[in-house]
Order: structure tokens, then C-alpha cells, then sequence
């Protein structure tokens, strides 16, 4: 397989569900060093194309296209764990087409990718490019979609998204909660990552909550999970329990003691998508407890804060990951102590934490605590 020599044809066929248009989209127009000068979203890969993007969940569908192009490259929104799912169908692709590359989102775990696969981020980790005129002056012009009135939807997407979100917010009677707090976060709370885990790592469903406000013992639940993680170290699953655990933590530690200044949107509750609504939530400063899959500067959820030029509160996770692992796991005055170490460092985060000014983002870590 040749990976060195340069391409011959510049513009890439891009096959992704729809949902994932716009964050395909951001990250591409970021990649300046890019050797692909056009982008054509697709319903379906022509016969004639030479180079494509396609989503790793649509590569059932579409292998049989993929069959001696110059260049496949696989999006995996998943980390490394898109990896292990697929990795069956990508051994399959990588004898088919000339030269494949994984594109990204989360920890590549690159040591345990195949060599036969060029692996790197799918977002470039240079946070200043991702304002709105670098990206649509240098994105919005090579790009094309099938569908018509697509590109225009792209250039006013923030913009519908807004109205879209204000309709929710008067629906769902919470524009009272818009207008009196100061900080929000939308999401995945981790929970639903725990549940989802918790088999696997022989973790009880005695200590797991079934949402962020449930009556529980915070504990017993970190007790178990440390357990657990103690005896599967190596588990290649470990720093995403981590971040999960870490998160809800957290979450559920602002939503006691800081609830009135925060505007909560958890999933399953129906999304809000205050990330994208550029003509709202311009007060709120962004809560960023990473992404679920890496620890990346850059991942959609910050490239859109970056693009929309939000002030962000980011949680470094890395310092409490060391304290969690450095626990005695039977001793429940350690983790009790853990416990206490982490909540006091989220909530000295908001009560006055150091900033640091990023262009379009402020990320502010702990001052005095681990």
C-alpha cells in the first residue's frame, strides 16, 4: 500500500449520516495542510471516485464500492472503541483500496491500531483555527452536497438552530432557567456510559442511579467503580469508565450546590442544542468536562464553542485520574478522601478558578487543588 506518494485526484467524495454533516464539515475546512482541494457530500459514492470519506458505521453498506480507490479514509466518532467494533470491516477495506487512513475523534490508542492503517486525529488541535471566518472562507467554498439548498443551510445552520432552541425553550417552559443562569452544559451526563459498562467490570446495579438527582450513596458508588478498575487494569475500556465516573461526579456536585446558577440539559431529556444556537446563550459561560472518548484540545463539542467564540470553563480531568488510580481500594476513608479532594476542586473551578485566555476560549482550571 502506498501512503506516501501524493494524490492525484483533489476532491474527495464524502459519505456520512446527516446528523455528522456539519462536524465533517468543520474538521475538514480546519485541515489547511489538507492535499483534497473540493469536498462533495453524497447520498451514494460514484463509480468514477478516486478518493472518499465515509463514516465507519456505513462501511457495511458501502464496501463493495470501495473496491480499488486511491484513498478511503474512515471516520470513527468513537475512539478507539470504533475501532474494536469495526475492525473486522476495516481489515477487509484495507485490502481493497490503494491507501486507508482512520480519521479520529477521541484516544487513537494508536500502539494497538493495525500499521497498515495511517491513524490521526479527525480534528485538527490548533483551537485558533476554528473561528467562523477561517472556516467558512476556507471550507465553505470547496464544498458541494447533493441535495439541493444544503450549502445555504450550512452558512445559516447556527442561525435555525437558534430559533429552533427558543421554540424548546418556550415549549418546555424553561426560558425563566435561560434568563437567570450563568453556566450551562447539554449532554451526556456519563452515567449512561457507567450503566453501559458496568457488566462488563462486575459492577452491581445496587449503587447506580438512574439519573443525576436520584438519592445515592456517591460512596459506595466510587468504591465499587475504583474495585473495578483495579481489577481490569490494562482493560483498554479503563479512561473511558474514568471519564465517565469522573463526569457525573461532577455534574451531579455542581446540580447540588450550584443548581440555580446552571442550566441543565441531560440526556435522555430531549436535546437543547445550546452549542450550535449562535444567537443565544451568548451570557452562559460553557462547561467542558472533555470528550467521552479522549482528552483532545479539539473534539465537536469544543470546535463548535470555538467557532461560535464562547467562554468556556474546561475541567482537567488528568490530575483526578492519578488521585483516583493512587486510592487503596479497601479503604474507604482513601476514597471518602478522593471523593471529597474532587468535589471541592469542581466547585473551586466556579468560585474562582485561574484562567487561562485561549483565542475564541477560556479555559479555566483549578487554582490550589488536585
Amino acid at each position: 500500500m502506498d501512503t506516501l506518494k501524493p494524490l492525484e485526484e483533489k476532491t474527495a467524495e464524502i459519505l456520512v449520516p446527516r446528523a455528522f454533516e456539519w462536524w465533517t464539515f468543520l474538521a475538514l475546512a480546519a485541515d489547511l495542510s489538507s492535499e483534497i482541494e473540493h469536498l462533495d457530500f453524497v447520498s451514494r459514492f460514484s463509480a468514477e471516485s478516486r478518493v472518499v470519506i465515509v463514516d465507519g458505521g456505513l462501511l457495511p453498506e458501502t464496501i463493495h464500492l470501495l473496491k480499488d480507490k486511491a484513498l478511503v479514509i474512515v471516520i470513527l466518532w468513537d475512539g478507539y472503541q470504533s475501532y474494536r467494533e469495526r475492525e473486522d470491516i476495516l481489515t477487509r477495506v484495507a485490502r481493497l483500496a490503494r491507501r486507508v487512513e482512520l480519521r479520529i475523534v477521541g484516544e487513537p490508542a494508536a500502539t494497538d491500531i493495525d500499521s497498515v492503517f495511517r491513524c490521526r486525529p479527525l480534528f485538527v488541535q490548533q483551537p485558533e483555527i476554528y473561528n467562523r471566518e477561517t472556516i467558512f472562507s476556507a471550507g465553505i467554498g470547496k464544498v458541494s452536497f447533493s441535495r439541493p439548498l444544503a450549502k445555504t443551510a450550512l452558512r445559516c445552520r447556527s442561525n435555525l438552530i437558534s430559533f429552533k432552541v427558543l421554540f424548546q425553550l418556550f415549549h418546555e417552559k424553561k426560558v425563566h432557567e435561560y434568563l437567570r443562569t450563568k453556566y450551562v452544559f447539554c449532554g451526556h451526563s456519563g452515567l449512561t456510559t457507567l450503566q453501559r459498562y458496568s457488566a462488563d467490570y462486575g459492577v452491581g446495579s445496587s449503587c447506580m442511579p438512574n439519573g443525576i438527582a436520584d438519592s445515592f450513596c456517591e460512596l459506595e458508588l466510587v468504591a465499587q467503580w475504583t474495585r473495578a478498575l483495579h481489577r481490569k487494569k490494562g482493560h483498554w475500556a479503563n479512561q473511558i469508565v474514568i471519564r465517565a465516573l469522573l463526569r457525573f461526579i461532577a455534574l451531579r456536585t455542581l446540580a447540588t450546590h450550584k443548581g440555580d446558577d446552571l442550566f441543565l440539559n441531560i440526556f435522555p431529556d430531549t436535546n437543547i442544542n445550546a452549542y450550535q444556537a449562535g444567537m443565544l446563550f451568548k451570557s452562559h459561560i460553557f462547561l467542558d468536562f472533555g470528550g467521552s472518548h479522549g482528552d483532545e484540545t479539539v473534539y465537536p463539542r469544543t470546535a463548535d464553542l470555538l467557532f461560535l467564540n464562547r467562554k468556556v470553563i474546561r475541567f482537567d480531568r488528568r490530575v483526578s485520574t492519578t488521585d483516583l488510580w493512587n486510592v487503596r481500594v479497601n479503604d474507604r476513608a482513601s476514597i471518602g478522601g478522593f471523593l471529597r479532594r474532587y468535589q471541592e476542586t469542581v466547585l473551586s473551578v466556579l468560585d474562582g478558578g485561574r484562567t487561562c485566555v485561549s483565542r475564541n476560549t477560556q479555559l479555566v482550571q483549578p487554582s490550589g487543588k488536585s
